[in-house]
């Protein structure tokens, strides 16, 4: 057979099973799915961290050749889940296992401010960027609707503002400012 070794010395061997790597990719192409020569097996097994970051036995670069959307929703070559597991605060805050950039791609009102952090994250980090609790930016609704939201444009949510001193801000108490009204 000429895929033994004994047949072909000078031939490569590179996981030492005594089938030539040649004759094992030419009898299943799987077993090289990058189509480079070379057995996936001896890739990852050269640097394990390059080409198999998340340490399944698949080269990474067939996985997001196989599915891009799911395994590098942002087109940079690296698996997401290893951009995760290398800084999970940074890079997917609220631990959804999808990256902070593709959630804010596919649903952009998930950052209104655009400052390329979830809003949910950004609630999180500082409370007070959400003085009434309902879940959104209160910059993002003064943006939204400033008359409504913060008649007298000081950059406060008017609810919040009455909150904190009910009679002094509405003395009628109808839930506008009484500096608004005027």
């Amino acid at each position: 057979d000429s895929c033994e070794m004994e047949a072909d010395p000078t031939g490569l061997d590179c996981d030492s099973d005594g089938h030539l790597d040649s004759c094992e990719i030419a009898s299943d192409p799987a077993v090289d799915c990058d189509a480079d020569g070379m057995l996936d097996s001896c890739q990852v097994a050269s640097d394990p961290g390059l080409y198999d970051c998340d340490a399944d036995a698949v080269l990474d670069s067939c996985q997001i050749a196989n599915d891009p959307a799911l395994y590098d929703c942002d087109s940079n070559g690296v698996l997401d889940s290893c951009e995760i597991s290398a800084d999970p605060a940074v890079v997917d805050c609220n631990g959804d296992g999808m990256l902070d950039i593709c959630t804010i791609a596919v649903n952009p009102a998930a950052d209104c401010d655009g400052n390329g952090q979830l809003d949910m994250c950004d609630i999180e980090a500082d409370p007070s960027f959400d003085c009434n609790g309902d879940g959104s930016l209160d910059s993002c609704l003064i943006v939204d609707d400033p008359s409504f939201y913060d008649c007298d444009s000081n950059g406060q949510l008017d609810s919040c503002e009455m909150e904190a001193d009910p009679t002094g801000l509405d003395c009628d108490s109808d839930g506008h400012l009484d500096s608004c009204e005027i």
